[in-house]
């Protein structure tokens, strides 16, 4: 991936540098919080994966605009690839799931997909089908929001994006 040619942040850390001081953060919270290898592994590829959606020209030629046609963790969390885990902890890694419903059927979806698939040379696939079903008010969604795996995945990504973002280097 070209990653590196992509800013993540306004100062303009790339999307490629992020994600390595994320996954120097994971390192660590490895060790401290005896993280499994399966769930470290895991965790690796969902930091990977978690901000390709900030590829699109509309976010690299504004970076600073809070106001978007459609959330980046939704063309993230699109990657083929990932489990539904994975899938899950990307989408609510900065909004609830309340805010991300509402882009299903969003017109601007399918469009930045393909500029993501295009830029990146990766295969995404509509994950509308997944946010209409997360939100049903329902017992099945109730059982997956509140997955103690997705918890803990859903956490330790936040964790490191928070802690990364804040330049901070040994916790």
């Amino acid at each position: 991936m070209k990653l590196s040619q992509f800013k993540a942040k306004s100062d303009g850390t790339t999307i490629y540098k992020h994600n390595k001081d994320l996954l120097n953060i994971l390192s660590q919270l490895k060790l401290i919080h005896n993280i499994s290898n399966k769930q470290y592994t895991s965790l690796k590829k969902t930091i990977r994966f978690h901000d390709i959606g900030k590829c699109t020209s509309e976010f690299q030629d504004n970076i600073t605009s809070t106001h978007r046609k459609l959330r980046h963790e939704l063309l993230s969390a699109s990657y083929k690839n990932l489990s539904d885990l994975e899938k899950l902890s990307i989408l609510f890694h900065h909004k609830s799931m309340e805010d991300l419903i509402k882009f299903i059927n969003n017109e601007y979806y399918i469009p930045q997909s393909k500029e993501i698939e295009n830029k990146l040379g990766l295969e995404l696939e509509n994950i509308t089908p997944l946010l209409k079903q997360l939100g049903r008010d329902n017992r099945k969604t109730k059982d997956i929001l509140s997955n103690k795996g997705l918890i803990l995945q859903l956490g330790y990504l936040k964790l490191c994006d928070h802690i990364a973002s804040a330049c901070i280097k040994n916790i």
